[in-house]
């Protein structure tokens, strides 16, 4: 009878040692990684939205502060700098910063197109990844001309999207030149690999009347993909690092007052202020469309995805598809980004490019309860377009990734 109650015992025992055993695992699982204990993102291919681990450097010419990747071996002694060019900053003198942390955020519901998600990888179960969604279960995926395609159609952005999938631009110089202000992109710096010319077959159109026609530069060639985060990167995908135009300006509202022309390698687009209110802008010395001034006090112009777009930072106020060209103009620009005006302050001025993805040799069919991934740092980032099994099914998304702060310390304190 006594080794019946001390059966039982064992067995009630057992049952509440696995019963135990399955809450702490599911609380570990679902409320603690990820939510009370963040995680550390331990790759480069989300920078810049998430930093892995990196060096951060203080250019010892011009005293600019900049990260450096630092997930993979160190093969080389010295590290550019993006602003100068100076390459001779010795990564012993930099100080080595671990991946920032995240956390996973289980309680939206749903996801949107753009989200950064954390999930295990197809292909390594084990491994945790945060990646992009681009393509939802049904949509047929592809890249042509360094843009997304969705079923068939180029998938024009809006510019809330494109504040979460657009790279600072990292190079380059403003020059004053007779009551204007006009970007100079950089040369390719030392410590990074030579970038392919892109080839656009057909003639150049004979450039339009303008003040500025003379000795024009090819726009395609001004803008790159290229991230001084990577590089120490031994391998870089070479389907990735080629040059792309298509830029999100950002500015005070107060710059408006002049004239502002940006140019891509189909267009310049003009704006001028018409009166208090009207802003106008033209393509190619004709009306293009018309739109309200800015109310709030940044200004935001977007030539990303044959789309013109005009907003505050909060509302958008103009989206206009441009003509689907297929040959590139000659600019009637000498510099992408030029400013009219007498007071400009050209820190208050951002850059950013929309990523380039090369031509895809096919399209993707996103399967039911899947999605289609993408890094933001296109150049380095492992993720659909090159595994064997490319989608991320929905069972194995532990959620919405989020930036936990407080972070590392500040650029300023390198």
């Amino acid at each position: 009878m006594r080794s019946v109650i001390h059966l039982s015992l064992l067995i009630d025992t057992i049952r509440k040692g696995v019963l135990f055993a399955f809450i702490f695992l599911l609380f570990r699982q679902f409320f603690v990684l990820g939510l009370i204990v963040p995680l550390r993102i331990e790759s480069g291919s989300m920078v810049p939205m998430f930093y892995g681990p990196r060096y951060g450097v203080v250019c010892e010419e011009c005293r600019h502060a900049f990260y450096c990747g630092a997930d993979g071996p160190v093969e080389r002694s010295f590290l550019a700098c993006p602003e100068c060019g100076f390459a001779e900053n010795p990564i012993r003198s930099a100080r080595r910063l671990p991946g920032e942390r995240i956390v996973i955020d289980r309680l939206t519901p749903g996801f949107k197109r753009f989200d950064a998600i954390v999930f295990r990888n197809p292909e390594s179960p084990t491994q945790w990844n945060v990646k992009r969604i681009v393509a939802f279960p049904g949509e047929t995926v592809a890249f042509r001309d360094g843009n997304l395609w969705i079923n068939g159609e180029l998938y024009r952005k809006t510019l809330k999207e494109q504040r979460k999938t657009a790279i600072p631009y990292p190079f380059g110089r403003w020059n004053t030149d007779e009551h204007q202000i006009s970007f100079d992109p950089s040369e390719p710096i030392p410590h990074f690999a030579p970038l392919p010319e892109p080839s656009f077959p057909g003639p150049q159109v004979p450039a339009l009347n303008s003040a500025l026609a003379s000795t024009l530069t090819p726009v395609n060639k001004f803008f790159s993909t290229r991230n001084p985060y990577n590089q120490l990167h031994r391998e870089r995908r070479e389907d990735t690092r080629v040059p792309t135009d298509e830029i999100l300006l950002t500015f005070p509202k107060e710059f408006l007052n002049g004239e502002i022309a940006i140019s891509t390698k189909y267009e310049t687009m003009i704006l001028k202020k018409t009166d208090t209110k009207i802003l106008t802008i033209l393509r190619n010395e004709e009306i293009f469309a018309v739109a309200p001034i800015p109310s709030r006090t940044r200004v935001e112009i977007s030539v990303i995805d044959r789309t013109f777009q005009l907003g505050d930072g909060n509302a958008m106020l103009l989206m206009a598809p441009l003509p689907n060209d297929t040959e590139p103009k000659t600019v009637l620009e000498k510099s992408p980004i030029v400013f009219r005006s007498d007071s400009i302050n050209t820190s208050e001025i951002e850059i950013r490019v929309d990523p380039y993805f090369s031509d895809s040799q096919g399209d993707w069919v996103v399967p039911e309860k899947h999605y289609f991934v993408l890094g933001d740092n296109a150049t380095i980032s492992e993720d659909s377009r090159h595994w064997a099994k490319p989608f991320v099914p929905k069972s194995m998304i532990l959620g919405v990734a989020r930036k936990f702060f407080p972070q590392e310390l500040p650029e300023s304190s390198f």
